[in-house]
């Protein structure tokens, strides 16, 4: 019996760009396998710019009888409105918008544009985008379409705007103190990064950097919004992440003077201004250090590894010091070596998810 792997199996075409999916284990199990068809080939074509999708699937011979169809488990994970008519599709491509909805607020290189929008007006383009949630998002999944407070940002080519990206925002309640709350007159919010994704053509180009930056951005200068966090980012984005937030740090005059002891209040007004939580600052800082103090003092030591023991408490509380000392020092070398390795700037790809046992 014939076996494909079903990232291998689907093609992503949009427009000129053709692309395979990162993970289908959420359509077609743990495994990733398609069985029972030979040359099997499941073509999902979207137009550039409405998204609007086309599914075609060919094979050779005939598919075992026992197998299942992967086209039809693969279409109740798409949009209700796709085609598997091409006559059909392309008809219909005719009567789509000609711009994705929402607003433009801030653009990439003069190459890019990114457009945002709510829940409410971007529902219809939403629902035709968020498989690749599935497809390039481990244990990702869809966003609650009900919740208005959702904040969707579209990535798009500047000339064609053809669809290149996506990252969904939630404004959470902030609370700090009683006394900021009563001087402020709007709701104060905590933003979270959800979901971010650049498809593979656009990837490798410094596009994702900048698009987080302009996010950040975005949110520094509004002062409804008081701290900005990622959820669940995966060691990939964290690089992404590192490499944008110390380059907007970079720019603040404060950071220039930071060294060896931290001045811990500059180290909090550089917090308070960058928005950003405790945590995300103090990984930066130790990269910076580093860069710095290349040679390691007992100062860097010691600042990383209260971190690393902070993080770490509930693991390490109930060993004795000597397990304690030899786990944070193990811990410790792979921090500072993961950090060479960015400054190095040979930081490797994340690895493909591995298959349960």
């Amino acid at each position: 019996m014939a076996t494909i792997s079903s990232n291998d199996a689907i093609e992503i075409v949009i427009g000129s760009h053709s692309f395979h999916p990162t993970f289908t284990y959420p359509i077609y199990g743990e495994n990733e396998l398609i069985y029972g068809y030979d040359d099997l080939n499941i073509r999902i074509e979207y137009d550039p710019v409405s998204l609007l999708p086309l599914v075609e699937m060919t094979y050779s011979g005939k598919p075992a009888a026992d197998c299942d169809d992967p086209l039809k488990t693969l279409l109740g994970f798409m949009p209700k409105n796709t085609y598997t008519d091409r006559e059909k599709w392309e008809a219909a491509r005719k009567h789509e918008f000609s711009e994705p909805p929402g607003t433009t607020v801030f653009e990439i290189n003069s190459k890019f544009l990114v457009r945002k929008g709510k829940v409410d007006e971007m529902v219809g383009f939403l629902e035709r985008f968020r498989t690749f949630v599935l497809f390039f998002i481990e244990a990702g999944s869809f966003i609650d379409q009900d919740d208005y407070r959702w904040d969707i940002y579209v990535l798009i080519e500047a000339k064609s705007k053809a669809f290149a990206g996506f990252v969904t925002v939630y404004p959470y309640f902030y609370y700090s103190t009683a006394e900021e709350f009563e001087k402020s007159r709007e709701m104060l919010v905590k933003k979270r990064i959800s979901q971010f994704v650049v498809l593979p053509p656009y990837q490798h180009r410094g596009v994702g950097v900048q698009l987080y930056t302009g996010l950040i951005k975005e949110f520094q200068t509004d002062d409804r919004v008081k701290q900005i966090t990622v959820e669940d980012p995966n060691e990939a984005f964290d690089v992404l992440r590192d490499r944008a937030d110390l380059s907007i740090f970079a720019q603040d005059p404060d950071w220039a003077t930071l060294s060896l002891p931290l001045d811990s209040d500059l180290v909090a007004k550089i917090t308070k201004k960058s928005k950003l939580i405790a945590r995300q600052v103090r990984r930066c800082l130790e990269i910076a250090m580093l860069e710095k103090y290349d040679n390691e003092p007992m100062q860097y030591r010691k600042l990383v590894k209260e971190r690393l023991f902070e993080h770490n408490y509930e693991g390490l509380k109930d060993l004795d010091e000597g397990t304690q000392a030899i786990m944070l020092r193990d811990v410790y070398s792979k921090v500072v070596e993961d950090y060479r390795k960015y400054l190095n700037d040979t930081v490797e790809p994340a690895p493909k998810r591995q298959k349960a046992a």
